[in-house]
């Protein structure tokens, strides 16, 4: 060695515990490899140990003969073990992970113990490189690997000093542009439990293929192909969703042996086609492991790579320069798919690095001494001008997070030993695909056209107006539009109308505007089925449920407030109690429309197509990854929402005022709509043609339900009243609990007749009246407006009234805090039962008691006989 030149050393950490016993110090390995060590063609993984060790050798070899490169600096190597020393089982016990060994005592050793070594080249699984990344980052020390694809290793705050020079970030958009040229939508993925690549790939394969629309159908994590209960589930979910584009993501081994048992089972055929990113390669001789038929399996596997351009100027001098170390020739097959470019390219992209440290004014020495480490972060290596193997004719680049900026190429197995063929190519940003010049796929069966994504188009079910089911879904769509528009109108031009302000004009008109959204939203279950349709499915009902939850919450909560002051409020300080809880419930509505939005934006919902005999079906579901938080959100703050409903409707029963108390209403919304949200999950757990049609039912009904609870019996209560006025005069309706006189203590009744005119051009109509004082100062009495509706108990005096002219009858019951009308058209709609006295006419009663049945008697008689002798009886 010349001694003008100063030695540096460059690490290689690699699975030596499979290369045999070449002899070890700690985790160093101090035998020596050269030419011979491993026999050409020898199958196993220690010949893929062996091939990349002589790769660097060579490489380094190519670098010291040329004094430009790195002036003035001699390269040397060394070796360690990430899996332990070699151990005659080692082969047998080697499950792929070594992070726990990788990080104690071969990271300690690179950092404490040799200290000349000033970076490091790994050949390390994505799970045991993320964990050695880490350490040597802590320790300034730059760390490139060629096989670690893993997506989770381009988090740049965790490892800042790793590059690397091949990476599926950004895997799913180059899939996507082959798939579009295919015009496949639909994929299925198998993925190997436990490993890090394969789940991190998947994360971003599932996130990635969704936002472009391609429908993931289901994807399964695989401990062990050769588990027969698992493998006989996968093989009925891939035929029942007739998948046909099947993805591999694992480790070669992994890919190899979920290869021979899909084969086993009958899975391997023209009509599918099998892709991954590591092709099938078992751990040693393949024919003695499977058998033949392993390569009749593999023939047509799409494996996706990232390599350089065969035979180029700077392909040919690397592959050629192994034949001293390795002693024979290697192939370009056997080079590319032993990822040897990407090795030489991480040890020059390194070593340019340094060459442009010493350029700007360091020496030898400095870098030799870790002097300069502080220095060599990624960033040091993303745009060396060093032109490598895989991106040849163009320099080497790599983005911020450290990943190379490469195309993605396409190869076919031909079945023929592991021969693979280039057919296509995406650039390195993923916009576009193009055919590689002169070739084209060939699958398996032998044929180059891309088999379709599932069966013959079966008639797709898509409701319209000729279905009766979409026929029934746009009624009912448009006609709660309607119904909706109508009652706001009513409730905005009987806003001063006591009932009316009784339940907030704003707030009400807000639970029609939410009840109009949902069933506008219903209209997104008629035509074909879209991510888009899917989305305002969702969205429509949860703007739709704040609109008309919120309200009714934050309306209960101003009154409980008010109602349960210690003390006398003003006027202006009930204002203000209100204004409050307004501005909490339209703060609580703009959440819902900030949450939709960002759902929208996350959200990987996308339909999923379904099969049957004669026809298919597509149902709206949401991808397991990728917008979980968002949607987590939507169900929180619909609890949050339900739960103030709870809360308001227990605190609401303490309001004494009958006109502002609902509680009992409050109660049943919620009822209903927990019931139907049950409903719906119950529905969607047994999903099938008929799922969506009943979910768009339910909504519908639970809309109604609920409008006609808290909106529709208010509207109803108003029109009777409208009615039951225009039949009274203004002095009866004057009339008073306070003024009237009692003559008698027995019993005794009292006649009267008035008379009033409504138009001087008319005669006057009289109206009887007559009082009913049996027991009456000592009853109680409920006035029942619905079915759902009952005014809290009072006292109060009752009299029957009859307007001639119109043959009408009703009874009058006046208190301190109401007066209630009841149109009787028979005194057979009086009845006694024990203590209480029915009025029963049609939808609304009123119900009283008294303090014994002699009193309760004497009260129904003296009405019946009332009722009678008005009419004439």
């Amino acid at each position: 060695m010349q001694g003008s030149l100063t030695n540096i050393t460059i690490g290689i950490a690699h699975v030596y515990c499979l290369l045999g016993p070449v002899g070890f110090k700690d985790s160093q390995v101090t035998g020596e490899i050269g030419p011979g060590y491993i026999k050409q063609g020898s199958p196993g993984f220690d010949n893929l140990v062996y091939k990349t060790d002589i790769a660097i050798q060579s490489a380094v070899q190519l670098i010291n003969d040329d004094p430009t490169t790195l002036p003035g600096v001699h390269i040397n190597i060394k070796r360690f073990t990430d899996c332990g020393p070699w151990t005659p089982t080692s082969v047998e016990t080697w499950s792929g992970s070594t992070g726990g060994y990788a990080t104690a005592v071969m990271t300690t050793d690179i950092i404490e113990r040799h200290s000349d070594v000033i970076g490091v080249l790994g050949f390390e699984t994505s799970t045991t490189a993320k964990s050695v990344a880490q350490v040597l980052s802590l320790a300034q020390i730059p760390y490139c690997s060629g096989v670690s694809a893993s997506p989770r290793l381009s988090n740049r705050n965790n490892f800042p000093y790793f590059w690397r020079t091949l990476s599926f970030n950004g895997f799913g958009d180059s899939l996507f542009r082959l798939f579009q040229a295919w015009n496949v939508q639909r994929i299925a993925i198998l993925s190997q439990k436990g490993d890090d690549l394969s789940y991190s790939t998947l994360i971003n394969l599932e996130k990635s293929l969704g936002g472009h629309g391609i429908t993931v159908l289901g994807s399964f994590q695989v401990a062990n192909p050769s588990d027969a209960t698992y493998l006989s589930y996968i093989s009925m979910s891939l035929m029942k969703t007739s998948a046909r584009y099947i993805m591999i993501l694992g480790q070669s081994e992994f890919t190899a042996h979920m290869m021979f048992e899909l084969g086993n089972i009958g899975l391997v055929d023209s009509s599918r086609v099998y892709m991954g990113i590591n092709y099938p390669d078992p751990r040693g001789n393949a024919t003695e492991v499977f058998g033949n038929v392993f390569f009749d399996y593999i023939r047509g596997f799409i494996f996706i790579a990232q390599l350089g351009e065969v035979n180029s100027p700077i392909y040919n001098k690397s592959r050629d320069a192994l034949r001293p170390f390795s002693g024979y020739n290697i192939s370009n097959s056997d080079f590319d798919g032993s990822f040897l470019p990407n090795y030489f390219d991480c040890l020059n992209t390194m070593v340019k690095g340094f060459s442009n440290l010493l350029q700007s004014g360091a020496t030898p020495q400095d870098l030799a001494s870790r002097r300069l480490n502080s220095q060599m972060n990624s960033s040091l290596f993303q745009n060396t001008g060093y032109k490598g193997i895989l991106s040849y004719p163009q320099p080497t680049q790599y983005d911020d997070t450290g990943d190379i900026k490469l195309r993605m190429l396409y190869l076919y197995m031909t079945g023929n030993d592991f021969e693979q063929i280039i057919f296509g190519e995406t650039d390195a940003d993923a916009t576009s695909y193009s055919n590689h010049p002169g070739s084209e796929p060939v699958f398996f069966g032998g044929g180059s056209i891309p088999p379709p994504d599932g069966p013959i188009p079966a008639p797709s079910q898509i409701y319209g107006l000729n279905s009766i089911r979409g026929i029934i879904i746009i009624t009912g769509s448009l006609l709660g539009i309607l119904i909706m528009i109508f009652a706001a109108g009513i409730l905005f031009e009987f806003r001063k109308n006591k009932l009316i302000r009784s339940a907030s004009v704003p707030e009400i008109i807000s639970i029609c505007v939410g009840g109009f959204i949902i069933c506008l939203s219903l209209l997104a279950y008629i035509g074909e089925v879209t991510v888009t349709t899917c989305k305002s499915r969702v969205v429509g009902v949860l703007l739709g449920f704040s609109l008309m939850v919120s309200p009714l919450v934050f309306k209960n909560a101003a009154v409980i407030a008010v109602s349960g002051a210690q003390t006398r409020l003003r006027e202006k300080e009930v204002r203000l109690i209100i204004l409050k809880f307004r501005i909490a419930d339209i703060l609580m509505i703009m959440i819902a429309v900030g949450l939709s939005i960002f759902w929208w934006l996350r959200s990987s919902m996308a339909p999923v197509v379904f099969h049957m005999p004669g026809s298919t079906y597509a149902r709206c579901l949401e991808h397991k990854t990728g917008s979980s938080l968002m949607t987590s959100a939507l169900y929180t703050y619909s609890g949050i929402l339900l739960i103030g409903l709870a809360a308001t409707s227990i605190f609401s029963f303490r309001v004494q005022m009958a006109a502002y108390n609902e509680g009992s209403l409050t109660s049943i919304v919620l009822v209903s709509i927990l019931l139907g949200f049950c409903l719906h999950r119950g529905i969607s757990e047994s999903a099938d043609d008929r799922t969506d049609f009943t979910t768009a039912v339910i909504k519908w009904a639970l809309v109604m339900f609920v409008f006609g609870m808290v909106v529709g019996v208010r509207i109803l209560a108003v029109w009777q009243e409208y009615q039951e006025k225009a039949l009274l005069s203004k002095k009866t309706s004057t009339h008073s609990f306070f003024s009237q006189q009692r003559s008698s203590s027995n019993a005794s009744a009292r006649h009267s007749e008035r008379s009033y005119v409504q138009d001087p051009t008319q005669k006057p109509r009289k109206i009887k009246f007559k009082m009913i004082e049996a027991g009456s100062r000592r009853s109680l009495f409920c006035y029942k407006r619905s079915f759902f509706y009952s005014s809290p108990w009072d006292t109060g005096v009752a009299s029957i009234h009859f307007l001639e002219a119109r043959s009408r009858v009703w009874l009058l019951v006046e208190s301190l805090h109401s007066a209630e009308c009841l149109v009787l058209s028979d005194s057979k709609d009086i009845s006694q039962a024990g203590h209480f006295v029915h009025f029963k006419p049609a939808l609304c009663s009123i119900k009283f008691e008294f303090e014994s049945e002699a009193l309760a008697a004497s009260f129904c008689q003296e009405c019946v006989l009332g009722v009678n002798q008005m009419k004439g009886r």
